[in-house]
């Protein structure tokens, strides 16, 4: 059974577009023998198989790509409220990447404090380009003031007992702790 060229193009459909035209290039597909049509058929086949392996690992490759980044952006997942002023990307990073630490089963917290700079970094590092060293500082004093990070001589930590978090501070470090057990099932 003789195909048109789009049957032909519907049948073999993974490979480029580009690659279809430059096999198919000049041929009067109605004109050929049985044999010819074997040989475009064959032709046609080895080129479509290898569109579908380019196309499955584009699409591996993709996938990885879109987990990295939002594996890179799951900081959104701690759900905050910040008052105006407070930039909320700054302050869900600050206390994911810095004081629960994600991707590590460590946490600083009560006495097991964190360098400010060393914090600072790890939350640079994470938001790279859209890191802002103003609304870094905004969202930390902000955490400071209603209790939910407590700052020494030696750095900050998470005030997981909370004795003199606001209500705000209280819920946002209950929050905090719901994201750290969901954060260590997926380790």
């Amino acid at each position: 059974m003789k195909l048109t060229l789009q049957e032909l193009r519907n049948k073999f459909s993974h490979m480029p577009f580009e690659v279809f035209c430059e096999i198919t290039k000049g041929l009067e597909i109605d004109k050929l023998n049985e044999g010819d049509l074997q040989t475009l058929y064959l032709f046609l086949e080895e080129a479509d198989k290898k569109g579908k392996q380019e196309e499955d690992a584009f699409r591996k490759l993709l996938k990885e790509r879109l987990s990295a980044l939002s594996g890179s952006m799951i900081y959104h997942k701690l759900i905050i409220k910040v008052p105006k002023g407070v930039d909320v990307d700054h302050a869900q990073a600050y206390i994911v990447y810095g004081l629960l630490s994600s991707g590590q089963s460590r946490t600083f917290s009560g006495r097991h404090v964190i360098s400010e700079q060393v914090l600072r970094n790890m939350v640079e590092n994470k938001l790279g380009a859209f890191f802002n060293k103003d609304k870094f500082e905004d969202a930390q004093r902000w955490l400071i003031k209603i209790g939910v990070v407590v700052s020494t001589r030696k750095g900050v930590a998470l005030n997981s007992a909370c004795e003199t978090c606001s209500k705000e501070g209280k819920a946002i470090v209950k929050e905090a702790q719901r994201f750290k057990l969901e954060l260590l099932k997926l380790i």
